[in-house]
């Protein structure tokens, strides 16, 4: 653990401004040409593919995605749902993790502190499809799951562009 957390140490002294000017116009537009980014940040085009390289391989930069509209893909309907567990053996919290990873509504799931255990964004196309969603589940994992929220997000505003 200690040595994970030196090297995240390590990596954030190793960014430059540059390197943060790049990190922000890939946040905007992952798909952004090398030419546009090197004209932005004034370097060559061979200098900024070598620096978003680099951050690449010091997993400053885990990966290059696209922001979808659910709605436009027939998914209108988004809910956070939050979901306490108890009576948990380790191969139950895994096999209730794997199942929720692998299921195609779920798209985000994390592990929180307070009073719930899990917070499952889930995309559905009606009202009727989240409670569907939330039987099926509920009903699989009755024995673990102790409490059951569920908030349906009317507006998203923000979704993840950091400025370091």
């Amino acid at each position: 653990m200690m040595k994970k957390k030196k090297i995240e140490q390590e990596n954030l002294s190793q960014i430059d401004e540059k390197d943060k000017k790049i990190l922000e116009i890939l946040s905007k537009n992952s798909r952004e040409t090398l030419v546009n980014i090197a004209k932005e940040v004034r370097m060559s085009v061979d200098a900024v593919r070598m620096r978003i390289k680099s951050l690449v391989k010091s997993e400053i930069i885990t990966g290059f995605t696209i922001i979808k509209s659910y709605k436009k893909l027939g998914y209108p309907l988004k809910a956070s749902i939050l979901v306490k567990l108890q009576n948990l053996s380790e191969e139950r919290l895994e096999e209730f993790i794997n199942y929720l990873k692998k299921t195609q509504k779920v798209i985000v799931l994390n592990s929180i502190a307070g009073e719930f255990d899990f917070e499952i964004v889930v995309i559905a196309k009606s009202t009727s499809d989240l409670d569907k969603f939330s039987k099926s589940i509920r009903t699989k994992f009755s024995d673990i799951i102790v409490d059951w929220k569920v908030n349906i997000i009317t507006e998203s505003y923000k979704i993840e562009v950091f400025e370091i």
